[in-house]
């Protein structure tokens, strides 16, 4: 039996990881993070490793010997991880599959090229700020005047977020710690329980529910602060990726 290694933790990721299960394969999936590893569950072909991998241990962990191919299935945003993972895997000589989630049509929305170009602007606006970019990058917003009051961080129901969002001085009643993606329901009346005026986001495509993020921003008014996403040069959708694995592996269509 093959056996694949998959950097995941997105919901892209677990998607595959659900049609992989109908294969003859068994997959090892290396996840940064406890509550990552939380929404996979172990098996006799899914073994699940957690925590952040330095160059020298993602190259141990596929110099291991066993495996057929590697899968980068981390966030689009994950830059350096996937860098990371297609320099250890050209290191072990083994094949390298970029999964690549398809790009949102957001070519009318203000780009940013980081977090920080975003915040230069908002110094110089007023109303609250939704902060839809996950907790890691927070900081940024600290050099918001009063940004305890205006910034509305939004980030995942783990401890280490809220921690990271308490640490840095956000108001406890602004942390909304919710495991997404939203509906436009949900979104719209999020942002309109806040009063938001800004929403700064990253485009997370359709598996991220970045359309409905933004149509409950319009609805409402609000200016949407896009972060742009960093450009790839290769990588799959995952109706292309799996023809390919299929052929690599030598397995029946």
């Amino acid at each position: 039996m093959k056996h694949l290694l998959i950097f995941g933790g997105t919901s892209d990721s677990r998607e595959l990881i659900e049609r992989l299960s109908h294969w003859p394969v068994a997959l090892t999936v290396s996840v940064a993070t406890p509550y990552g590893a939380s929404l996979l569950t172990e098996s006799r072909r899914l073994r699940v490793r957690t925590g952040p991998l330095s160059d020298q241990g993602m190259t141990r962990l596929m110099a291991e010997g066993y495996f057929a191919a590697v899968i980068d299935a981390t966030h689009p945003y994950a830059q350096a991880a996937s860098r990371n993972i297609r320099a250890a895997a050209r290191a072990a000589s083994l094949p390298y599959l970029r999964l690549l989630r398809p790009q949102s049509q957001a070519d009318c929305l203000p780009a940013y090229p980081h977090i920080a170009a975003a915040v230069d602007a908002l110094i110089h606006t007023e109303g609250p700020i939704l902060a839809a970019t996950g907790a890691k990058e927070l900081e940024a917003y600290t050099r918001i005047p009063d940004f305890a009051r205006r910034v509305y961080p939004r980030v995942l129901p783990t401890v280490e977020s809220v921690d990271c969002c308490i640490r840095l001085g956000f108001s406890p009643s602004h942390i909304i710690a919710m495991q997404g993606p939203f509906g436009y329901a949900l979104n719209r009346a999020m942002m309109e329980q806040c009063g938001i005026r800004h929403l700064v986001t990253k485009d997370g495509g359709a598996a991220g529910g970045f359309e409905e993020k933004v149509d409950a921003a319009r609805s409402l008014g609000i200016t949407v602060r896009l972060i742009a996403r960093p450009p790839e040069t290769e990588g799959l959708s995952q109706d292309e990726l799996l023809p390919a694995l299929s052929a690599l592996l030598g397995l029946a269509p």
